[in-house]
């Protein structure tokens, strides 16, 4: 679709915009936050406001666009971007984490002025961050030039001259778009203490499970959760466990540092508990505490054979009331101990999916490419991983791990939580699903517990599958085979998934009012995490441009991982030699070796991802560690990290504490990311460059956006965003679109200095 500025309405149309001012804390979420920010231009040229309106366009509301104004949408943030005199352009942004499509909004801004419009002399003013936080709707506003005065006399503080707020010039510097490496370390600081802040809203310190009969024990866990929560732990707990389901449970737990379990004679005869146990114990692998509750000397429990994995554990025995002051000094011993190393990462959600696929890793080309263990009967012509592209890509929103899995690996709590969501099961059978026990209970739960609808697709190459009690559970469901290719079943099953998912529109209805109310804490991190992204790869886009034209035509982001050499197209022996980064670990029984390697990223705007280009490293150099430290602090806060086998293995944590440490020898941001940059490429022009594929033509180009802001992005992106590819020559930021300038700069590069 296109827009013509000239053709559009003169008059603003009527639209539904909440003055947040006016609505109560009881109606509203406090999470909830409007944003002004306001650019005064000395001289505001004709038509760069309606080119900012088409560069933004492809956030807008189609129905909410006028000559002098625009309704933009992102994920849950809502933004209002008006031309208000003839000198002003004003934005108002409504959402729980506006700042990131503020700065989407200043990047366009600032990216038309460099090109087009050069010499265009402007201010912008941000708002107080205590009048946002406080809702006020008319907040006083910083502009820049004020905070660069402030800054030059070392002024600590800026004062609101509306309701008299003291704000930290470090903070407002840190919330600004303000260019150079300082500011940058402000905003990546700022950031991940906002990350780390957001994470934390939706995690509990304890989950206390106990079953319900035992309330009336001498000792009723009750009375000792009280006691707990006059602590200030932060706890989840049920005061009815027999009411409770089983998803809500999982998903508890999964969020909380420390289980404590209350074992009793009671709790080993209710099938609940048991299951609790089990996901406690098997598959959530949680930190947990026993505590023995029931009649004084009761033991009955030890009998039942549930309870033989753990009837040796620690356990602090809770039956005698007499004793119960010193049981409860020592169980709040036991808690401080088993909290004070405890890490978890809580899972990005997104909105509820239609289609949950249920597959294994070995049937997927992809997660072969990334490392995965296959089997010569796993690989057939569908990919797991594929079907649910394919599946969004008309319109059907699917539940798949690479997705929604966090960084703790607790799958079965995301897993139980996709599936009471979805509204279809796509279960991508095969002689490997039927031998993995995860994918054995995401069925049976599905099937025995859930009881909605299942459609099987038939993946890999092997039919003993059909010899499985899941051939037999699943002998009604539909079924689909994909092991040859067969797009003809494709469009078959496209067809029938529509047919269960129903009328999107409808469900969308249903949610209308309680996105209106309050946008998720899911949506904030990930509206921060895009920020601190977008911000950093401008930095470093700065650099890139600083350098000799003989170092630019490589992508911009590089990270460091680890990776099984035999997984390397064209990998030679004699890479080893002299490699002083080659490690040998144990895994599944077997003895691998794993190389150092620098990767670069796809740089898609809603999240990087690793491209499969790869350059061995075989030392690491403490010039490297100043732009590596950060970088990988961005990347461990995201599900990236779940790819990255840096992050999850004890080798891993070495290097990255090795990077902390030399990190402090290169302070120089600068100096830093441009040694790597110059290792890359002369590892690249040497052909020192290896490839998780054999054909690499597809994995990275350099790439504009319709909002003409230029990344390096894979094919898929490229193709979903409508990207084009452009010359990876050089492209200077002053001349980059006079081609002219290119020929005198050639020119003047090769002169002979002796002559002159």
């Amino acid at each position: 679709m296109h827009i013509i500025p000239c053709l559009l309405p003169e008059k603003k149309p009527d639209f539904e915009w909440t003055d947040l001012s006016q609505i109560g804390s009881r109606s509203l979420s406090t999470d909830l936050k409007e944003y002004i920010v306001v650019y005064n231009f000395e001289y505001l040229p004709a038509g760069l406001f309606n080119r900012i309106q088409v560069r933004l366009f492809q956030y807008g509301d189609n129905s909410i666009i006028w000559k002098h104004g625009s309704l933009l949408r992102k994920n849950y943030q809502k933004a209002l971007i008006e031309n208000t005199d003839v000198a002003t352009i004003q934005i108002k942004v409504q959402g729980n984490k506006p700042e990131n499509i503020v700065f989407v909004i200043h990047e366009v801004i600032e990216s038309l002025i460099n090109e087009s419009f050069v010499g265009i002399k402007y201010d912008y003013s941000f708002p107080c961050p205590e009048c946002v936080d406080s809702q006020k709707g008319d907040p006083c506003l910083f502009s820049l030039s004020l905070l660069h005065r402030a800054n030059e006399f070392q002024a600590p503080f800026l004062q609101c001259s509306k309701y008299f707020h003291a704000v930290s010039i470090e903070e407002m510097m840190a919330i600004m778009p303000i260019d150079g490496i300082s500011n940058l370390d402000m905003n990546l600081e700022y950031s991940l203490r906002h990350l780390k802040q957001i994470k934390s809203k939706l995690k509990y310190d304890i989950a206390f499970w106990y079953c319900e009969n035992d309330t009336k024990s001498p000792v009723s866990p009750i009375d000792v959760i009280e006691k707990m929560d006059k602590q200030d732990f932060k706890i989840w707990y049920s005061r009815h466990p027999n009411e409770e389901k089983l998803d809500a449970i999982t998903y508890a737990l999964k969020e909380s540092k420390l289980v404590i379990l209350g074992i009793s004679d009671e709790f080993a005869k209710d099938k609940k508990c048991l299951e609790v146990l089990s996901l406690v114990k098997n598959l959530l692998k949680k930190n947990y505490l026993l505590i023995e509750f029931g009649p004084i000397g009761g033991r009955n429990w030890i009998k039942n054979p549930a309870f033989a994995p753990i009837c040796s554990d620690y356990r602090i025995i809770m039956q005698d009331p007499k004793r119960l002051e010193v049981k409860l000094s020592e169980m709040f011993d036991s808690i401080e101990l088993q909290l004070e190393d405890t890490k978890n990462s809580r899972q990005l959600n997104k909105k509820p999916p239609q289609v949950f696929i249920s597959y294994c890793w070995a049937n997927s080309h992809d997660a072969g490419k990334k490392g995965s263990r296959t089997t010569p009967t796993s690989l057939g012509w569908l990919d797991p991983r594929g079907l649910a592209k394919f599946l969004e890509d008309n319109g059907i929103y699917c539940w798949i791990d690479t997705q929604e899995i966090n960084n703790s690996g607790s799958i079965f709590g995301a897993m139980t939580k996709g599936m009471n969501t979805a509204k279809l099961i796509i279960a991508c059978v095969s002689d490997e699903y039927v031998n993995s026990g995860t994918c054995k209970n995401e069925f049976r739960f599905a099937h025995v517990s859930l009881k909605i609808p299942i459609v099987k697709a038939v993946v890999g190459s092997g039919n003993l599958w059909r010899r499985n009690e899941i051939a037999f559970l699943s002998g009604d469901y539909p079924e689909f085979n994909f092991q040859l290719e067969n797009k003809k079943a494709l469009d078959e099953l496209l067809e029938l998934v529509r047919k269960y998912v129903g009328n999107e529109k409808e469900d969308e209805l249903l949610n209308e009012n309680s996105i209106k109310q309050a946008d998720s804490t899911n949506s904030a991190f990930q509206e921060l995490y895009e920020l601190t992204q977008r911000r950093f790869l401008k930095q470093i886009g700065k650099i890139v441009y600083q350098m000799s034209s003989n170092y630019l035509n490589y992508p911009f982001l590089f990270c460091i991982d680890l990776i099984d050499p035999k997984k390397l197209v064209n990998f030679s022996e004699e890479i080893k030699k002299e490699n002083k980064m080659i490690h040998k670990i144990s895994k599944d029984d077997e003895e691998i070796e794993l190389c150092t390697c620098i990767r670069t990223l796809c740089e898609h705007e809603e999240g990087w991802h690793l491209s499969d280009w790869v350059v061995i490293v075989s030392e690491l150099l403490p010039q490297y560690c100043g732009y590596l430290l950060r970088i990988m602090n961005i990347i461990k806060n995201g599900s990236l990290s779940n790819e990255m086998q840096i992050f999850q293995l004890d080798i891993g944590h070495s290097i990255l504490a090795d990077i902390d440490r030399k990190s402090s020898l290169t302070k120089n941001l600068n100096e830093s990311y441009m040694s790597l940059r110059k290792f890359y490429a002369e590892n690249f022009d040497a052909n020192k460059i290896f490839s998780l594929t054999a054909d690499v033509s597809d994995d990275l180009n350099k790439c504009e956006l319709k909002s003409g802001k230029k990344l390096w992005l894979c094919g898929e992106h490229l193709a979903s965003t409508n990207a084009r590819i452009i010359d990876n020559a050089f492209r200077n930021e002053t001349f980059k679109d006079d081609p002219l300038a290119f020929q005198i700069l050639d020119a003047i590069n090769n002169i002979d200095a002796s002559i002159v």
